[in-house]
Parts: structure tokens; sequence; C-alpha cells
């Protein structure tokens, strides 16, 4: 009897082990979902994927220009977190005027889509930009802060909780930069 219990359990175990490497090692965590960025990338914030919280009267500026200046100068886009420019596909009616952008931006508010500087935003995941931080490859500001910042991070790094590293981000006021934008986006379209 005993051997049969333990020949069940050694079949179970082993299936659990085909089934775990079939299906993937481990699940995606919200650190490697992507996120469309212009300028700073971190800190993050998890209810950015949901909702983009920048401040109406900044993203009104932004969609002023959007709406009102000629096609060739317009310098923003909309798009979601993936990157996928969505324009005015999600607005009901085109504002006559900038005084009619109020409910488009909170439209793009509550949707969590992004209006960014056409040039300069790039799609990431907050893994990529912590591995590309501790690379040498984004800059820190305030930028007297990168090797403290490198010195108290390190095991959480090597143990790949980026959890802990966008929270002392947070908790430092420190904010991340890409070196090279426009490279970025020539890599990660």
């Amino acid at each position: 009897m005993l051997k049969k219990s333990l020949m069940v359990f050694l079949i179970l175990l082993m299936t659990s082990s085909v089934v775990t490497l079939l299906t993937g090692c481990q699940e995606k965590t919200i650190y490697q979902e992507k996120i469309a960025v212009d300028l700073v990338s971190l800190p993050f914030y998890e209810s950015t994927l949901k909702y983009n919280a920048e401040p109406s009267t900044e993203m009104q500026s932004k969609l002023y220009d959007y709406f009102f200046n000629d096609k060739e100068e317009k310098e923003y886009i909309i798009v979601t977190n993936d990157g996928k420019e969505i324009g005015e596909k999600i607005i009901d009616v085109l504002p006559e005027s900038g005084s009619d952008l109020y409910p488009i931006v909170e439209k793009i508010k509550e949707s969590g889509y992004k209006v960014l500087y056409r040039d300069y935003y790039y799609v990431t995941t907050v893994e990529d930009e912590i591995i590309a931080t501790f690379n040498g490859e984004r800059e820190l500001y305030p930028n007297n802060k990168y090797f403290k910042f490198i010195e108290d991070n390190t095991g959480a790094y090597k143990n790949k909780d980026y959890s802990t590293i966008n929270d002392y981000i947070i908790k430092n006021n420190i904010m991340i930069f890409s070196k090279t934008i426009t490279e970025e986006r020539k890599t990660n379209p």
C-alpha cells in the first residue's frame, strides 16, 4: 500500500512538473507589462495601467496642440500602454475650441491612455527599465544618487524584486530617464 501511494505521489509530482514546463515557469508580473513612456520611465505606479493621473491642465495643453495645430506641427499623440496610436478613434465629437477638451481629457484619463510627445515616447516594461538602470543605460535625477541607488538595491535586483526597487525610487523621490530616447524607440517600437 505504501509503495502504491508513493508511486501515485511521484507520478503526480512528475505530471505537475511537466505541466509547469509546458505552460511556462512563471506568470507574467505587472513589472513585465508594457508601458508607454516619454522622458521619465520610472517610478511606476500600478494604477497608471488603468488610469492616467497626469494633471488635467497639462493634458489639456498637450491636447490643444494635438487638435489645433497643423498636422505637420503636431507634437503629441494619443497611445495605449502598448504604444498603439489610437488618436481620434476614442473621441465621439471633435472639439471646436479649447474649452471642449475637458470631456476628452476625462475619457483619456479614465481609459489609462497617454498623450505623449511624438518623437520621445517608447514602449518598455518596469523590468527592462530597472535592468537598463543597473546596466548604466539610464540616468537618475537627482544624478548624485546613482551609486547609492545601485548599492541599496543590488540584493533586490539579484532577486528580481522589482517591487522593492520601485518602492525605493518612489520613497527617495528619484526619477529615471532614458539617455537615448530616440534610439529606444527604434529598438522598442
